[in-house]
């Protein structure tokens, strides 16, 4: 974990579109690394309108949505993006890029969340893409237990810390 006290979030810009685009498509790479495009073109394309159909969900679902960029140095490296509550955090998403994952980054960016968690005495919940199944072990090891099978995605919650 040599980059956390690099680490830092900013709030979302117009101008990080691209970036986001970027970033979203590589979190899709493993569902979609058999799929033989036409050209780099549709891909883009494809993606583009995924990325779209999501920021419109995000709009439609979640208010006081916290997006934010995540910066390395100065480097923006992903995003975290939050629903909060006075009573519960929704984590919506999470993505790094492929080059700064495994590094540390993801378990420092998911033990500042749990610490706010057990500080506020609060649930959280979660969702993943059963495309990706060890997430469920990643996120059990936070305290998530799954609790819901929702078709393509698992649900998983975290309890409020029990009283001592």
């Amino acid at each position: 974990m040599k980059y956390t006290s690099h680490l830092s979030l900013r709030p979302r810009k117009d101008t990080d579109t691209d970036f986001l685009k970027l970033l979203y498509e590589t979190s899709r790479d493993e569902e979609f690394q058999y799929v033989e495009w036409v050209n780099s073109e549709e891909r883009t394309k494809f993606f583009n309108q995924q990325f779209e159909a999501q920021q419109l969900h995000f709009l439609n679902n979640y208010d006081n949505l916290n997006y934010d960029i995540v910066v390395l140095h100065s480097t923006d490296i992903g995003r975290l993006v939050l629903h909060r509550t006075d009573s519960h955090v929704h984590c919506v998403d999470v993505i790094i890029l492929p080059e700064y994952r495994k590094q540390g980054i993801g378990h420092y960016i998911m033990t500042q969340i749990t610490n706010e968690l057990d500080q506020k005495n609060i649930t959280s919940s979660l969702y993943f893409e059963k495309t990706k199944p060890y997430l469920e072990k990643l996120y059990s090891s936070y305290g998530f237990v799954t609790t819901k099978d929702i078709g393509t995605h698992i649900y998983m919650e975290r309890p409020k810390k029990l009283a001592m």
